[in-house]
């Protein structure tokens, strides 16, 4: 039988752009639009991102929980074009945005 080889201790660096969530997609069906997307590996929690403009965050930054879809009630929301994104919470903080879809309402 072999010994073991010595135990050599190792720290991962923890990085928020590992966690990071893919395929992020958005249907609407009425009024009412539902958001999907591939959950990375580390991923405790998720935010879902609203602004009226590229890249922004300023209509919304809202906590949705452990789940890899939310259907958004679509009325009373003041017509325009919107831009979403959902970024993963982790161990690591909050992570690296995913990719950006916008969403009009009539």
């Amino acid at each position: 039988a072999s010994s073991p080889s010595v135990e050599v201790p190792i720290t991962l660096g923890c990085t928020v752009e590992a966690v990071v969530p893919a395929g992020f997609t958005v249907v609407k069906a009425g009024g009412v639009a539902t958001f999907s997307w591939l959950p990375p590996l580390g991923a405790t929690g998720y935010r879902l991102r609203v602004g009226k403009a590229p890249g922004a965050v300023n209509v919304g930054d809202i906590a949705v929980g452990n789940v890899t879809s939310l259907a958004v009630n679509l009325t009373g929301v003041a017509p325009g074009t919107y831009y979403v994104h959902v970024a993963a919470l982790s161990a690591c903080g909050v992570g690296a945005p995913s990719t950006e879809v916008p969403i009009t309402v009539p």
